[in-house]
């Protein structure tokens, strides 16, 4: 792999490229789904413009006629939009690394029988456990092991190999059997976040099998499904997300807004835009909560750890939103040096804590889930951290005193990331602290920057969630499964409306 790769690059510098990199990709998967890919992704600058090529296949002819192809387009559109404002942006210099690293995987899950697999996966899921089956719940617990060599290599000289390995968890919840839906809120099912998904091998399923945990989640359903239940009016509520509810929310309503690309306009036309902007008025300010941070984790465990991203920029992780201060997007290469110049056009010096150039650190939180991807700017794991003299979940429901509880669920944005519904997995009234009633055929509308502003309290450690959630992203658009871990949250005025 490392051959090919360098004889990619060296085609496409001979067919005239100013600057190439390349992926190449020996990925496996087992488990909800199941395959095996060999992949590469090209690209190329020519004149400052940027050119694409992925795909299958790659072969030394296959990757030859795909450099040169490649150069060919880039060529052809620096030509065509001469004397024109766009496109020819530089990078943020990077160090030349040639380096190899290894995920942390104690048990290969590729080397593992499949009657052992199969062991596991039903045990996981209470199949034949007569304790489960006496309380009449299940539990939901859906995985993929993820494991790839990934070869990157750049006309500057360097040439990195990765051994990577991950845990997708697609589900982990304990539910009630024989249940029947009413709407929205009313499905009886806890999220089981106790573990997520996480760089690792078969020893994180492995070790999974707690049944005491899983008890309690259990009786806790059971309590649930005691309450008697009903629609909400309309109206607006305070209100308390669990972990998982407030992860999902936090990945969709605001990660996505969070990319320089989105910000900068790049993705009008695809992804959408992004309320954080302009930057020179955004960046540095307190937008959000004081109760409200998010970071970008990078090393193992984290969901998709590695050393370097997509782009072979070395993975820092860091904070974007500190104690609702935005000080950080998330960049690329190209969109790092746009940030860095235009930071210090307007701040006219470096802020303290920022890389030399002005603008602030380069994360190295680009990713491509399959060589073939085009990078883009959306780190693998994220997560708000809990606060140390934080309450546990029964203690921000009285902390709430009158209000609705959230229990995991969906949350859509538009485009333009100004605004959204959370459909919730369950929904309780609270009065006075207790619960009182559970809710369905609801959903929950917010305006980003006001919901945002509007946080009170976030929980302890024992409140954490975390959510994996599959998103389409970039162009051509393709899937980024993509980690978040979130503690449970107090957030006042939020709408709520009824769908019954």
């Amino acid at each position: 792999m490392r051959a090919l790769a360098t004889t990619a690059i060296e085609a496409a510098i001979e067919a005239g490229a100013d600057w190439a990199d390349i992926r190449l990709g020996d990925q496996r998967r087992y488990g909800s789904d199941t395959a095996v890919t060999y992949s590469f992704g090209l690209r190329v600058r020519v004149g400052g413009i940027e050119a694409f090529v992925g795909g299958g296949d790659p072969t030394t002819d296959h990757l030859v006629r795909a450099a040169r192809s490649a150069v060919a387009t880039a060529r052809e559109v620096a030509r065509s939009n001469a004397g024109m404002p766009i496109g020819a942006v530089g990078l943020t210099p990077v160090p030349v690394v040639t380096d190899e690293w290894c995920a942390p995987i104690e048990v290969d899950p590729f080397a593992v029988s499949i009657d052992e697999h199969d062991h596991v996966k039903r045990s996981l899921n209470g199949v034949d456990d007569v304790r489960l089956a006496g309380l009449n719940v299940r539990r939901g617990f859906e995985y993929t092991f993820r494991a790839e060599t990934r070869v990157n290599a750049a006309s500057d000289g360097s040439l990195i190999t990765q051994a990577l390995g991950d845990v997708v968890i697609h589900e982990n919840y304990i539910y009630k059997t024989n249940w029947r839906m009413r709407g929205s809120g009313e499905r009886l099912r806890v999220p089981f976040a106790a573990y997520g998904s996480c760089t690792g091998g078969f020893e994180v399923i492995a070790r999974q099998n707690r049944f005491a945990q899983v008890e309690q989640a259990a009786h806790e359903l059971l309590c649930y499904e005691a309450l008697p239940s009903g629609t909400v009016d309309v109206g607006r509520y305070n209100v308390v997300f669990d972990g998982t509810a407030h992860a999902a929310l936090v990945q969709s309503a605001l990660v996505p807004s969070l990319s320089l690309r989105r910000v900068l306009g790049y993705d009008a036309d695809l992804g959408g835009t992004s309320p954080w902007r302009p930057i020179d008025e955004v960046f540095g300010h307190q937008l959000f909560s004081p109760a409200l941070s998010l970071e970008v984790d990078q090393g193992p465990p984290s969901f998709g750890a590695a050393r370097w991203d997509a782009e072979g920029v070395t993975t820092l992780g860091g904070p974007l939103i500190t104690n609702g201060t935005l000080v950080n997007y998330l960049t690329s290469r190209a969109t790092h040096v746009v940030l860095t110049s235009l930071m210090t056009s307007f701040l006219g010096e470096r802020p303290a804590g920022h890389a030399a150039g002005g603008g602030p650190l380069l994360l190295g939180s680009t990713m491509a889930s399959h060589a073939s991807d085009q990078p883009v700017e959306c780190p693998g794991s994220l997560s708000v951290p809990a606060a140390v003299a934080g309450g546990t979940l029964e203690e921000l429901a009285q902390q709430l005193g009158t209000g609705l509880l959230v229990r995991g669920g969906d949350t859509y944005v538009n485009p333009e990331g100004t605004g959204g519904r959370t459909f919730p997995m369950m929904m309780f009234e609270v009065k006075s602290g207790q619960l009182v009633r559970r809710l369905y055929g609801a959903s929950l509308q917010f305006g980003t920057k006001k919901l945002f502003k509007s946080l009170k309290a976030v929980g302890n450690a024992s409140t954490l969630g975390e959510r994996t959630q599959q998103t389409w992203v970039g162009f051509p658009e393709s899937w980024r499964e993509t980690s978040l871990t979130a503690p449970a949250a107090l957030y006042a005025g939020v709408d709520v409306l009824n769908n019954s």
